[in-house]
């Protein structure tokens, strides 16, 4: 059987406006991006920083360096890891950091003089990093050979 032009074209056409008509009358649409936003925050506002414990705040330290030095201070909650800064510099312009999974951190320490020192606490849970701790500071000296 032979089909002229002409019904091929109105077959066409007509199995358009049937494709058409079920893409148009079905829900599917563009989503707005503020539809995949979450219905509320998901995440947790942090909590309060850790406590420092040790070194005491203005200890001084008498000794010949190498030493190992521990860094304590309290757990946070859901924390997941903490990052310590320790600088010779009160405004942390410069500074040395360290980051590990526990309340302490034990380092070698092969410097005299005085340094700061703060910890922070980060999990996915939380929106951000908690704050800075106090900071608090340490002296090392060198003993005196007589």
């Amino acid at each position: 059987m032979k089909i002229n032009t002409d019904k091929k074209y109105l077959i066409v056409q007509f199995l358009i406006i049937i494709l058409l008509f079920f893409i148009t009358s079905s829900n599917i649409r563009c989503k707005s991006p503020e539809e995949y936003k979450p219905k509320f925050d998901s995440l947790m506002p942090p909590p309060d920083p850790p406590t420092l414990i040790a070194p005491p705040n203005d200890t001084g330290i008498v000794a010949f360096v190498p030493i190992d030095l521990t860094f304590e201070y309290s757990l946070v909650e859901n924390a997941e890891f903490y990052e310590i800064e320790v600088s010779s510099d009160s405004t942390f312009n410069s500074y040395d950091k360290f980051q590990c999974n526990h309340t302490s951190y034990t380092t070698t320490w092969d410097s005299y003089g005085k340094f700061y020192w703060r910890v922070r606490a980060a999990s996915h849970i939380w929106t951000w990093y908690t704050d800075w701790s106090n900071i608090w500071h340490f002296q090392v000296w060198e003993p005196i050979n007589e």
